[in-house]
């Protein structure tokens, strides 16, 4: 038996239908029950799927776009707080005073 790809158009996407009832119709649990839904009426028991849902139904993770990098001397927020300064969005907050303000 060999392999098959099977790329369904999301729930809302492409040729698929639009659910009534907005936005509350797009939750995680409502798009992994489309997908769980997909692979029983393929009559898949266990897939290949670049996933992190549903444990049962995963067989391999597919991990994408992640590309090696090797531990660096300097903490990344230290290279962007050297790069952009002090006030860039996500220095401030790496220091423990900056919860005491919460």
């Amino acid at each position: 038996m060999g392999y098959r790809a099977v790329a369904p158009d999301m729930r809302g996407y492409g040729d698929s239908d639009m659910p009534e009832g907005g936005p509350e119709q797009y939750t995680t649990l409502h798009v992994v029950g489309d997908l769980v839904a997909l692979l029983d009426m393929l009559g898949e028991k266990h897939v290949f799927v670049a996933a992190h849902f549903r444990p049962d139904k995963v067989r391999a993770l597919v991990a994408l776009s992640i590309a090696y990098s090797p531990r660096r001397a300097l903490a990344p927020v230290d290279g962007l707080r050297a790069l952009f300064g002090d006030e860039y969005y996500i220095c401030p907050i790496q220091v423990k005073e900056a919860y005491s303000n919460y």
